[in-house]
């Protein structure tokens, strides 16, 4: 039996939610359906996916759903989303599957950003922004006085930038 079916059966003893079993709690934490998607409304980690305490542990909110719904999960793999929302719980948008799966679904959903320098779509400077500043910083000018025509990059970027310790490939 794996680590979150074993919690799921264990009744809680103190608390507001005393005489539940974890998998009672769970299924009263809030929720909110959005489209076809179930929102996690309870806790969360930083990364948007949701969070539930359970015996001191936090437990990823969609495994725990997933084990509710389909059983226990092979230990070797991940958890899918079909629908690309880290937040949502609903079963049914859920799938066991490799690591390598979970890459090529992100890249092939563009949810991965392999782009670099001006192709990223953030880049402030273009790439003959940053050969200018190179050229001009190895003929001697200072770098404030190069920033000064770049403000929409800091001191310190285009510091970064003279010295040529990023975007090589620009």
């Amino acid at each position: 039996m794996d680590a979150i079916t074993q919690m799921l059966g264990v009744i809680i003893t103190t608390g507001k939610n005393a005489g539940m079993t974890y998998a009672e709690k769970f299924k009263a934490t809030p929720t909110e359906i959005v489209g076809e998607c179930v929102r996690w409304r309870g806790r969360t980690f930083q990364n948007e996916y949701g969070k539930f305490g359970a015996l001191g542990c936090e437990w990823l909110a969609h495994r725990v759903a997933y084990v509710l719904h389909y059983g226990a999960i092979d230990d070797s793999l991940l958890i899918l989303h079909a629908c690309d929302n880290k937040w949502c719980i609903n079963p049914k948008h859920m799938r066991q599957g490799t690591q390598q799966e979970n890459i090529d679904d992100a890249v092939n959903r563009k949810r991965l950003n392999p782009a670099f320098g001006e192709a990223a779509g953030k880049a402030k400077l273009s790439s003959i922004d940053v050969s200018n500043i190179v050229r001009r910083y190895k003929a001697g000018e200072s770098q404030t006085s190069i920033h000064a025509d770049y403000p929409q990059v800091s001191q310190k970027q285009i510091s970064v930038v003279a010295r040529q310790l990023q975007r090589k490939n620009g």
